[in-house]
């Protein structure tokens, strides 16, 4: 994980707050449907990865990026741009990226939601 995302919280809270405009309910569901969500899109993109199919990767990391960002998880949603970033920019002779910076940084998130 790059130093600068060890140091960002896993949720920046006030700006989720802000983002559901105060309104706790509602940030309580949004996270609970990120929550109930992001581990298949985990596991589909950790799949994609293992095949190196990368237009499959970027489709499946986009996504992702957006989940996270919609909960300000803003480190996860750097580490899934880089994967991004690195599929589509890929032409198929290098090895993509793994998954293990987003278990790593999907963890944080759940300790600090449970």
């Amino acid at each position: 994980m790059s130093s600068n995302n060890a140091a960002a919280p896993p949720i920046e809270m006030d700006v989720l707050i802000d983002r559901c405009m105060g309104n706790l309910d509602l940030m309580q569901r949004v996270v609970t449907a990120f929550v109930d969500h992001f581990p298949d899109d985990l596991t589909a993109l950790e799949e994609a990865l293992q095949s190196g199919v990368g237009p499959d990767v970027a489709a499946i990391a986009h996504r992702m990026k957006g989940s996270a960002s919609s909960v300000a998880a803003n480190a996860l949603a750097a580490e899934i741009a880089a994967v991004e970033c690195a599929a589509r920019t890929s032409d198929g002779s290098e090895e993509l990226p793994t998954a293990c910076r987003l278990r790593e940084e999907w963890d944080r998130i759940l300790a600090t939601v449970s």
